[in-house]
């Protein structure tokens, strides 16, 4: 009678399970253009300017101060009221993508060349992340599985 053993990679394919689950478990997500102005307090927005602009930041007991040539914003949603969001910005780029130093609120007059999205959960992405896990992994599983059985039967 063939016994079978605990395949030698089962300690490392349960790690690696529980490793391509933490991206699951954190989800998939995608900015999507604001479509109304009923928007949960503390949303995560990205808001895009059409030409770069100087963006005054005022940070909670401190001197306010200008960003120069601000091409993107993200950071959290204070209020909203008429054409104007505030939101505690996160981070900052200019047009070329670079970082700039950031801390504090700003209010955004909006404009129609001002794109604002909002960080949304994508369903199709995490579902289409999750197969690919648990095909990986199930391919993974089965090579395991016909090595012992080949160790096994030798």
């Amino acid at each position: 009678m063939m016994r079978l053993t605990t395949p030698p990679g089962a300690r490392w394919l349960r790690r690696l399970t529980l490793g391509a689950l933490v991206p699951l478990a954190l989800a998939c997500h995608s900015y999507r253009p604001l479509t109304s102005s009923h928007v949960a307090p503390d949303a995560k927005l990205r808001i895009t300017f059409a030409e770069p602009r100087d963006v005054r930041l005022d940070p909670d007991g401190a001197r306010a101060e200008t960003l120069h040539g601000v091409w993107r914003l993200e950071g959290r949603l204070r209020a909203v009221a008429a054409d104007t969001v505030r939101i505690d910005v996160d981070e900052a780029y200019d047009s070329r993508g670079n970082r700039l130093p950031a801390a504090g609120q700003a209010a955004i007059v909006l404009d129609s060349n001002t794109r604002v999205e909002q960080r949304t959960l994508s369903a199709g992405k995490t579902l289409a992340t999750g197969a690919g896990v648990v095909l990986l992994l199930s391919t993974i599983a089965i090579v395991l599985l016909i090595a012992t059985v080949v160790k096994a039967a030798n």
